[in-house]
């Protein structure tokens, strides 16, 4: 299981569309990684967003420790490519 057929994997995953400048030096823009995987964090880390590729939609992560949700903050004028450079 996981193993990529056609190019596709054969186990959920999930990929970086936008997150604070912080959290894009973890895990870049584009950064695929399972659903299943633990997203670690320090405690400055603000939020990642991610979209998941099988369309069950986005989940945010953020703060310290693992996969500890967050709600993301609305795009603003302080949003470029995908990377949150916001107070």
């Amino acid at each position: 299981m996981g193993e990529r057929a056609g190019g596709k994997s054969t186990r959920p995953e999930m990929q970086v569309i936008r997150g604070s400048a912080d959290a894009i030096k973890w895990y870049p823009i584009g950064r695929i990684v399972p659903v299943s995987g633990e997203i670690c964090f320090p405690s400055e880390v603000r939020f990642i967003t991610f979209e998941r590729l099988d369309g069950a939609g986005f989940v945010t992560y953020g703060g310290m420790g693992c996969n500890n949700q967050v709600i993301a903050p609305p795009p603003s004028p302080n949003e470029a490519d995908g990377v949150w450079k916001g107070p």
